[in-house]
């Protein structure tokens, strides 16, 4: 499935709602084909990078919950910022909570606002 983000606001809450649905592809279709993702593990780059990480966390079989800290656009470019925080269990039944705090750049083109640069830790991890 692939979604369309009318606005920067939107491509985090698309992004967490097809979280919550377990929908890899919707997510995977927020990035740009020039799109950089920075994990634990360093910068990775384009869509199939995303893919792989967004497949791990999807895997976790979460419920992520988020609330937008900022937006600020500037002509086709924006900065972006959510709090969110991502409820799971562990292969044990553990109950595990992820959060953080991600700061983001979109950009708008045709397929609408997608992630240039996406990094869900950069305001700080909980």
């Amino acid at each position: 499935m692939t979604v369309r983000a009318e606005n920067p606001s939107d491509v985090d809450r698309l992004l967490f709602e097809a979280y919550n649905r377990g929908d890899l592809d919707a997510m995977v279709s927020l990035y740009r084909p020039d799109c950089r993702l920075v994990t634990r593990d360093g910068v990775q780059d384009g869509p199939e990078a995303a893919r792989a990480f967004l497949g791990g966390l999807v895997a976790l079989k979460g419920k992520v919950t988020w609330s937008e800290a900022y937006a600020v656009p500037a002509g086709d470019t924006a900065m972006v910022s959510s709090r969110w925080s991502v409820a799971f269990k562990d292969a044990d039944g553990s109950a595990r909570t992820l959060a953080g705090t991600s700061v983001v750049v979109v950009r708008k083109d045709a397929a609408g606002w997608r992630y240039l640069i996406d990094h869900p830790f950069g305001g700080g991890a909980g």
